[in-house]
């Protein structure tokens, strides 16, 4: 928050995180390997009782969206493909 103005707002501009984001002097799978593997030890894995298992799913598949969807567009499509 900036005390002068009292607003919500980073003291940094959009141009400074891609610039943070595009060096390549940090190795950014290490990097998220290991805020990862914190928030794993810190926040998933202290049960809230004894019955309760531990699992964690990671989807790294990929999937495409070259087009937005439109509600219902799925539905129209199959309701006027003939099998």
């Amino acid at each position: 928050m900036n005390l002068i103005t009292y607003h919500n707002t980073p003291a940094f501009a959009k141009d400074t995180v891609y610039h943070f984001v595009k060096m390549i002097q940090i190795n950014w799978i290490r990097f998220t390997t290991i805020l990862s593997s914190k928030i794993i030890r810190d926040a998933i894995i202290p049960p809230d009782s004894e019955d309760r298992a531990n699992v964690l799913i990671i989807d790294d598949s990929m999937f495409e969206r070259n087009r937005f969807k439109k509600r219902g567009s799925s539905l129209q499509k199959s309701m006027t493909r003939k099998t």
